[in-house]
């Protein structure tokens, strides 16, 4: 006998909800193939910037080729080289955030954010959001987080951050969105 289960979106929410300035926004999934883009971006990021800490010069040859690797991705259909990745994956909720005024530094985070989320997981999303995208800014821990004690980390959304950088996002969404890695699932 088959096992039967019961409708994914009564017990999965795959969205991401960005709270900017006294309002939220929700951010929805991705097609899969935009998500699929996202995560071959992320993992040739990741190869860069490895290559560029192995001892003490870095591996420049490898670093060139992962950019290499990068630039060979071919984009997702819907998606157009004139318009950046953290704007496709923010999909509609781009022009409210436009609308709204949100700042160009903050919808940046946000997109920067999502592609986090959609390449390496709710955890790694929140670590992104709450450290402000710098990599050296300690994001606080998740009890802390709960308890709404981290409310000033993302105050300083407008100071420089690294782009490939790999710290974290606040979402609420029920369910697990899967832990750690998301390279062996879908996105849709």
């Amino acid at each position: 006998m088959a096992l039967q289960l019961g409708q994914i979106d009564q017990v999965f929410d795959p969205a991401l909800v960005l709270p900017i300035g006294g309002k939220e926004y929700r951010v929805e999934d991705v097609p899969a193939l935009l998500g699929l883009y996202c995560q071959r971006v992320w993992a040739s990021g990741v190869a860069v910037a490895q290559a560029v800490r192995v001892g003490e010069d870095g591996d420049t040859a490898a670093a060139q080729r992962a950019v290499d690797g990068i630039n060979r991705i071919p984009l997702p259909p819907g998606v157009d080289e004139g318009t950046p990745l953290h704007v496709a994956v923010l999909g509609d909720t781009y022009q409210r955030m436009l609308d709204d005024g949100v700042s160009g530094r903050w919808i940046q985070h946000a997109g920067m954010t999502t592609i986090a989320w959609l390449a390496a997981g709710d955890e790694v999303a929140e670590m992104y959001w709450a450290s402000a995208g710098r990599p050296e800014a300690p994001a606080p821990n998740r009890e802390q987080r709960r308890r709404g004690g981290a409310s000033s980390s993302t105050g300083a959304a407008n100071k420089t951050r690294s782009p490939a950088s790999t710290s974290g996002t606040s979402s609420r969404r029920r369910g697990n969105r899967g832990r750690g890695s998301r390279s062996g699932g879908t996105t849709s």
